[in-house]
């Protein structure tokens, strides 16, 4: 796929991370091979399309992975069927420079976009990271609000 412009590219990455995209504030707590607990902002998308997460690494950076499958069967559903899954995701810094060129293109995700860059200034022990988690936390909730 090739654009015609570079509005244009940020136009369609804005409604993709629309449709497809997660962004989440992470609390990573200390672990016995981790001295302290950390916060990280992160951009995910999840796909069955191993070319849409190449084309994503060429134009916007990141990285990707196949993602595991540890779902059960359930309600009918067999996940053993189902197509491998991908994801995509960008963290950090390099986000909050992606996040300042799509963010005129976010539509459902303009809040997120913007709580993001905010946690990403302060430092990591503030309190307000947590107050920013919960809104976020509430702005990814699924189903009818």
């Amino acid at each position: 796929m090739k654009f015609n412009s570079k509005k244009e590219k940020w136009a369609w990455f804005g409604g993709l991370i629309d449709g497809e995209g997660c962004l989440s504030l992470v609390y990573h707590p200390k672990k016995p091979y981790r001295k302290n607990p950390y916060w990280d902002i992160r951009l995910t998308i999840v796909n069955t399309s191993e070319k849409l997460m190449q084309f994503l690494k060429e134009n916007f950076k990141g990285n990707w992975y196949r993602a595991n499958r540890n779902f059960k069967i359930q309600d009918g559903r067999n996940p053993k069927i189902w197509k491998q899954m991908y994801q995509w995701v960008e963290t950090g810094k390099d986000l909050v420079k992606l996040l300042h060129k799509v963010s005129p293109y976010l539509l459902e995700k303009s809040e997120q976009a913007n709580l993001l860059v905010r946690a990403s200034k302060l430092n990591q022990n503030d309190l307000l990271l947590k107050t920013i988690h919960n809104k976020m936390k509430e702005l990814n909730k699924r189903g009818i609000n």
